[in-house]
């Protein structure tokens, strides 16, 4: 009990029933069916703005049923051998992508307790998960990603096309491709011999010169998906690891790709994900006259760089930003590459900056904690908002390791605390933020990312709702690498924005 007020643990079932009852919400065991879809877009239309008391009661009930799942099942929010992807979210195998399953739940949870909820809100946006699974709940969305491979899946996924008409314009794009007896490579840039064999690389520009012939971008988008996947299993770089890793010379002497017949394969899988998906959305719904109910807004650049002029606040944030620079941990960037390097930079966003594909290391270097230089004296004030990111650096200090170990840990934090102030001012007065992180290791010394960053929140006036713990069953994490450890769990922390 705080000022009067109880935060988590207190038992107030009879209040958020009374509160449901008054707004005339039932709890959902499910995504919603047509019926429930129906019933909460229009109790959502005609709420009023949640009191604060509203908002404090539902998420101390928000709490209690999900603390009540780990009581049926203790391993619960792991999702073991449940974690199977479809709905467009096996599109292309990104890195260190969410578990839809677990954002479903989540998702539904939530509004249960928190039935005003609209507008989603994912900065770090990465494979575009969190914001599938919103659609399915005829939500709206902002997603931001500094990743132009990330901004490509979530336009695609987001955009309603008609699966009969994109069929159709599929299996002429493979005749033209088969037809297509070039043996020109239309795509050069440093590195391309060491990464694509000769035969690899001409049937790649086959698919890709015939993708530019079809007129549709939206066509051509979900098209482009579909050769980024058929590239990242097609090029000379181990599939076992995200960093660009060259495979063994024998191993290449004897490596025989097909591109085309790869193409085939994963456009035929997408086209059966999208069928599903789009059979989903339109079984709630949510499509209507070709579009979809809500709104999708997605933004290349990072968070502090972008602009949402005329887009609504959110009432939820639904993310898992990087646990740590992309370098030592998950090199998104780098992974994205190669198939960056083959697709139309027009074709992703107005806005591409062609500067972020010169190199491997760009746009990872753009990421939280890419610039090294001044962290340490930028992190002072960082470091008196943190007592725990203050004890990692002291005691990396004292460990007496590489200068650039602490240096690492100050660059990632000090960007990430800069993110939160304009994060914070997309959210509502009382907006709830729902954030999955892992613990990372620097030279043996597990960082707790969940402990900073609740104290970085909390300083800009951001409250605790509670915790909740999951092990990493199948998001792909990096094994290990030069000095990070493989993160076995996460955290999915929940907090509420301030009021001012």
């Amino acid at each position: 009990m705080v000022n009067g007020q109880c935060y988590t643990n207190c038992n107030v079932n009879s209040t958020a029933d009374s509160i449901n009852v008054a707004l005339q919400v039932r709890p959902v065991s499910a995504v919603p069916s047509i019926s429930q879809s129906l019933e909460q877009k229009a109790l959502k239309s005609s709420l009023v703005k949640p009191t604060r008391e509203q908002l404090v009661a539902g998420d101390i009930a928000l709490m209690n049923q999900l603390r009540a799942y780990e009581t049926q099942d203790s391993d619960y929010w792991s999702f073991r051998g449940s974690s199977k992807r479809q709905n467009g979210h096996d599109y292309y195998q990104y890195p260190g992508m969410m578990v839809p399953q677990m954002l479903e739940k989540l998702l539904e949870t939530v509004l249960t307790h928190r039935p005003w909820t609209t507008n989603v809100f994912d900065p770090f946006m990465g494979s575009a998960t969190t914001l599938s699974e919103s659609l399915r709940f005829g939500l709206n969305y902002v997603g931001v990603d500094i990743n132009p491979l990330a901004v490509l899946l979530g336009r695609v996924k987001s955009q309603v096309v008609s699966h009969v008409r994109i069929t159709k314009e599929s299996e002429r794009l493979l005749l033209r491709i088969e037809h297509d007896k070039s043996k020109r490579i239309d795509v050069d840039f440093p590195g391309r011999r060491k990464w694509f064999l000769p035969k690899a690389a001409i049937e790649l520009s086959r698919i890709r010169r015939n993708i530019m012939a079809v007129s549709s971008r939206a066509y051509r988008r979900f098209f482009w998906v579909a050769l980024a996947e058929t590239i990242r299993l097609t090029s000379n770089s181990r599939t076992s690891t995200f960093k660009l890793h060259i495979r063994p010379q024998e191993e290449l002497d004897e490596r025989s790709v097909w591109p085309i017949e790869v193409f085939r394969d994963v456009l035929k899988n997408n086209l059966k994900s999208l069928k599903a998906f789009q059979a989903d959305l339109e079984g709630r719904e949510l499509i209507t006259r070709s579009e979809y109910v809500g709104s999708s807004v997605i933004k290349l650049g990072s968070i502090t760089q972008a602009r949402f002029s005329g887009v609504p606040r959110s009432d939820l944030l639904l993310t898992s930003p990087p646990y740590g620079d992309n370098g030592t941990t998950i090199p998104y960037g780098e992974s994205s590459f190669l198939p960056l390097q083959w697709i139309p930079v027009e074709d992703i966003d107005d806005n591409y900056d062609r500067n972020l594909i010169t190199t491997t290391k760009e746009i990872d270097a753009r990421s939280l904690g890419g610039k090294l230089k001044g962290a340490l004296e930028a992190a002072e004030k960082v470091l008196e908002r943190s007592a725990s990111l203050r004890a990692v650096v002291d005691q990396l200090a004292a460990m007496g390791v590489a200068r650039d170990r602490p240096l690492r840990v100050t660059a990632f934090y000090r960007d990430l605390d800069a993110s939160l102030e304009p994060i914070l001012g997309r959210m509502k007065p009382g907006g709830l933020m729902v954030w999955t992180v892992g613990r990372r290791s620097v030279a043996g010394l597990r960082i707790p990312m969940d402990d900073i960053l609740e104290e970085l929140l909390k300083a800009r006036g951001a409250v605790t709702v509670g915790r909740l713990q999951r092990r990493i069953n199948s998001k792909r994490m990096a094994v290990k690498n030069d000095i990070s450890e493989t993160m076995r769990s996460e955290t999915i922390l929940l907090m509420r924005a301030g009021f001012n």
